[in-house]
């Protein structure tokens, strides 16, 4: 008996005894090696098991790009590597502990480094930027913290601390250890007086246009702040400073010069880190 003969046989007895699958649609079940199911994948389904363990797909919500190498959530055209639907806000984040009266984990998101003994070799950069806007619009990033509370087993919700601005991170409540590089308060007096948010910037900058006192808000221990005073084309003005403010410097005199100078914080005063740099 040939080989063909062999097979054909073995076939003609699996079908008789229910081995293989019948009908016009010849569907095979799992543990046949098929997948259970008549209907074919889709370009970029990812396979799920389904209810009894039949082969199925969500293509919409999970998609792989095999050309560009791109995983899409809740899209079937994935731009960057990992590309999440734009169609709705999402929110991307761990899950709270099983474990009874047991704290949260640590989710750290991390850029690449350099090269194991490379040297002089920069690590990479983690940049956290918002959406696209066009025109007038606009987009920020928003850092939002859990504050303290007084003890027991209520729930505790993030809330916004800081937001951007196009000068850098105001922090209606300050985070420890945020430095907000770049963050530029503008001054303009009125009546002879300004006040100045150290909770929403670390420096500011003033043309005197008259006789100025200042008052200071906010401010936090370990915190520096930088203070630009200049006299307009006139010349001449006075500056007072804030009485938190320790050893600052006597504004010059000569129009349209500018003094400027920086200090650290204690958590009651701001104190001159230097005699500054004045009549520039």
């Amino acid at each position: 008996m040939t080989r063909a003969r062999i097979i054909t046989i073995a076939v003609l007895i699996a079908l008789l005894l229910g081995a293989l699958p019948t009908g016009a649609a010849r569907i095979w079940s799992v543990i046949q090696g098929g997948t259970g199911t008549s209907v074919p994948f889709t370009t970029g389904s990812i396979v799920i098991a389904g209810g009894g363990g039949i082969y199925t797909s969500d293509n919409t919500n999970l998609f792989w790009d095999a050309t560009n190498h791109r995983l899409g959530l809740t899209t079937t055209a994935p731009s960057i590597i990992f590309g999440i639907g734009g169609g709705a806000a999402r929110i991307l984040g761990m899950e709270r502990h099983l474990t009874a009266n047991t704290a949260g984990n640590t989710l750290t998101v991390r850029a690449g480094g350099a090269t194991s003994a490379a040297t002089n070799k920069n690590g990479g950069n983690l940049i956290l930027a918002p959406g696209i806007a066009t025109g007038s619009g606009s987009a920020s990033v928003v850092l939002q913290a859990v504050a303290a509370g007084g003890g027991g087993t209520t729930d505790r919700t993030a809330a916004t601390t800081c937001t951007n601005a196009a000068t850098g991170f105001a922090c209606t409540t300050p985070i420890t250890g945020l430095t907000t590089f770049g963050a530029q308060t503008a001054l303009t007096s009125a009546s002879g007086a300004v006040t100045f948010n150290a909770a929403v910037a670390d420096s500011f900058k003033i043309t005197l246009a008259e006789n100025v006192t200042l008052t200071l808000s906010g401010g936090t221990a370990g915190q520096t702040l930088t203070a630009i005073v200049c006299q307009d084309g006139t010349g001449s003005r006075t500056w007072t400073w804030a009485s938190a403010f320790k050893g600052g410097f006597t504004v010059t005199a000569t129009a349209s010069k500018c003094d400027a100078q920086s200090f650290i914080g204690d958590g009651t005063y701001f104190w001159a880190t230097s005699a500054g740099k004045q009549s520039m």
